[in-house]
């Protein structure tokens, strides 16, 4: 249920999560997600960070908590509980989360164009600081998330 609405959070693009989320300062997507569960059956934990081709990242890290809560893999090793950058990657495409055709989102390109022009137009200006202060920033979120209690 809670991975189910989170999903429908990345799938907004009015949100700043999943396939609308912002681009890095070089125009890449980059997300993460982070999951777990409690309950009277078992206990996960798991995460993925520096996703670059997941539409809905909560859905891998799901799959991270799953295994995790499995215990030890068939070798006795201790599976992670957190996996980043192309070992995040490699562990999406191995389980079908992958999507190499993932496009951008118009709302991120837009996004990243505007904070690309402002970030040039501040080192334009502090290149040549005439002492005028710097235009009003205003403070966002850009993160979403929620909790399930079921009883």
């Amino acid at each position: 249920m809670t991975k189910v609405a989170i999903e429908v959070l990345e799938n907004d693009q009015l949100t700043n999560a999943g396939n609308g989320g912002n681009l890095t300062e070089t125009g890449n997507r980059q997300n993460e997600a982070g999951f777990a569960f409690f309950n009277s059956a078992a206990n996960g934990i798991g995460a993925v960070s520096l996703v670059s081709k997941v539409p809905n990242p909560i859905r891998p890290a799901a799959k991270m908590a799953e295994v995790q809560s499995a215990g030890n893999d068939e070798l006795g090793r201790v599976p992670p509980i957190l996996l980043a950058s192309s070992d995040a990657d490699e562990f999406c495409k191995r389980n079908g989360f992958f999507d190499e055709q993932l496009e951008i989102s118009k709302k991120s390109i837009k996004t990243f164009q505007k904070y690309r022009t402002l970030l040039r137009a501040k080192a334009d200006r502090d290149e040549n600081d005439d002492g005028e202060p710097s235009a009003k920033v205003i403070k966002t979120s850009d993160t979403v998330g929620a909790i399930a209690i079921l009883g």
